[in-house]
């Protein structure tokens, strides 16, 4: 009846509209899924490149190094040995990333969280441990998976080549 009787007040006010707390509630959960999916795709969107531009740095690295991994395996270092290395420094670069990567998430997330206070959105901040680890996670297998090409071609490097290489 209150509803009802509302509506017919805004007829003369066609700037205005009339919601139920529920038909809002639904509203503002389906736009913030609608954008958390929008998200979910940037993400995969910027993960992909970053993937391939990890892959290149560290076949570039391995082009640079040639030599250096030459005289390692005359040396008697395994191929596995080679490998284990080469996928220890994706580790190492990606790990950077990710602690770069989640700092600046957190943050940005403790500042949106400020802003929507101080704008009359009054919301809690929570720390998003699942996705920190999801991210972190995440973040480790894309570096394992960056470093499989260029493992694979510095093992199997010729010695002798390896060693004459400029």
């Amino acid at each position: 009846q209150v509803e009802d009787a509302l509506g017919d007040l805004l007829v003369n006010y066609p700037a205005f509209s009339l919601f139920s707390y529920d038909r809002w509630r639904a509203a503002q959960l389906e736009g913030n899924n609608t954008r958390s999916y929008a998200l979910y795709m940037l993400m995969v969107l910027l993960a992909v490149p970053s993937l391939l531009a990890l892959a290149n740095t560290l076949g570039i690295n391995v082009l640079e190094r040639t030599r250096e991994i030459g005289v390692l395996r005359a040396i008697g270092g395994t191929r596995r040995q080679v490998q284990r290395m080469i996928i220890a420094e994706s580790l190492l670069l990606s790990a950077m990333g990710i602690g770069v990567g989640v700092l600046a998430g957190i943050w940005l997330g403790y500042v949106i969280i400020g802003v929507m206070n101080v704008s009359g959105f009054i919301m809690p901040y929570y720390f998003p441990y699942l996705g920190v680890v999801i991210t972190v996670a995440v973040g480790l297998i894309f570096g394992v998976l960056a470093a499989l090409l260029p493992a694979r071609h510095a093992a199997g490097l010729n010695i002798v080549g390896a060693l004459k290489w400029e």
